[in-house]
């Protein structure tokens, strides 16, 4: 995809859709490790659960798994 602008905006604003649209209790996302993933900006009924860093036909990517936050945390 070519994306237009910093690509941290892109996933930062593709988080806040998912979270408004679908509100899931775990989601996965995929980017290219180059994004910096590590600095995003998650929606604040998120946690990061895990961070798989492979390669996806050649090309280094990091898969993002967030999950619902419980009521407590």
């Amino acid at each position: 995809l070519k994306i237009r602008g910093p690509l941290k905006d892109y996933y930062e604003r593709l988080f806040v859709k998912a979270e408004e649209v679908v509100s899931p209790e775990r989601a996965c996302f995929l980017l290219p490790a180059n994004s910096k993933p590590e600095g995003l900006k998650i929606p604040s009924a998120w946690r990061k659960s895990s961070t798989l860093k492979f390669a996806n036909g050649g090309l280094p990517v990091v898969a993002l798994v967030f999950e619902r936050k419980r009521a407590r945390e």
